[in-house]
């Protein structure tokens, strides 16, 4: 089989530990691959994600704690984490040639970079990239229409 190298954005990362409709298919995309990649903000979006369930959906604050604590060790253990600061120049000429924000395109430079595919469940970055060249490098569980 090809390359088992891939870049998890950080909502794929918050599916893996936090119920959500698609945390299934992360798993399921997970299995697949042998080598993660990710970018440092993912620490502080996993982060405020654990923050919006406690605060904004009134989890209890206990468990998400919890499940944050098991994200950040999935960063930190089974991640290759490149730093922003080291994929900014790359990432700005991406996102304003695809008008996506820079943060989506941290994510997309690794991708485009190590020719490996991106796994994402942002809806509206998959969107975004749908007339692009860059579409194939995303993998994600929406329908093209």
């Amino acid at each position: 089989m090809g390359d088992k190298r891939i870049v998890l954005d950080s909502s794929v990362i918050v599916a893996l530990h936090f119920p959500e409709p698609f945390s299934e298919w992360c798993e399921e995309i997970i299995e697949q691959y042998d080598e993660f990649y990710t970018v440092d903000i993912a620490y502080s979006e996993v982060a405020n994600a654990a923050w919006k369930r406690i605060f904004l959906f009134k989890n209890p604050k206990d468990q998400v704690l919890t499940n944050l604590n098991k994200a950040l060790q999935f960063i930190n253990n089974l991640c290759i984490v490149f730093k922003s600061r080291d994929l900014i120049i790359d990432s700005i000429s991406i996102a304003i040639d695809c008008g996506i924000t820079i943060y989506d395109a941290l994510f997309l430079s690794i991708a485009v970079e190590q020719d490996i595919p991106l796994a994402t469940l942002d809806k509206t970055f998959a969107s975004e990239l749908r007339d692009t060249k860059y579409i194939d490098v995303l993998l994600h569980p929406y329908k093209q229409p």
